[in-house]
């Protein structure tokens, strides 16, 4: 039987080396959710294109607009283009909606 490389090392090590990998699993799939969770919802591509793709694409930087997007995607298909452009006046110049994230 053929030893793998992990066997070869302490066991301590190890188990070091699968506490970090799971570790790096749970972050992987939280930062996936936090960023794309709004687009696996029911309804998102009539957000989407309610906002029209220059808006969304000014939005989607800023974490409180995906989890709005996220959890009352049907209140973004009744606000108006006015209040939109307000919000992104808010995100932009206060920081509003939360910290921009490159996406």
């Amino acid at each position: 039987m053929e030893m793998s490389r992990l066997d070869a090392l302490p066991i301590e090590l190890r188990e070091l080396i699968q506490e970090h990998s799971a570790a790096l699993t749970i972050q992987q799939t939280w930062l996936r959710y936090n960023m794309l969770g709004h687009a696996s919802k029911p309804g998102w591509t009539k957000v989407r294109q309610h906002l029209g793709e220059h808006v969304w694409r000014l939005l989607i930087p800023y974490e409180m607009v995906r989890r709005e997007w996220r959890q009352e995607r049907e209140s973004w298909l009744q606000t108006e283009m006015y209040i939109i452009e307000e919000i992104i006046w808010e995100a932009e110049k206060f920081g509003m909606w939360g910290q921009k994230h490159s996406m």
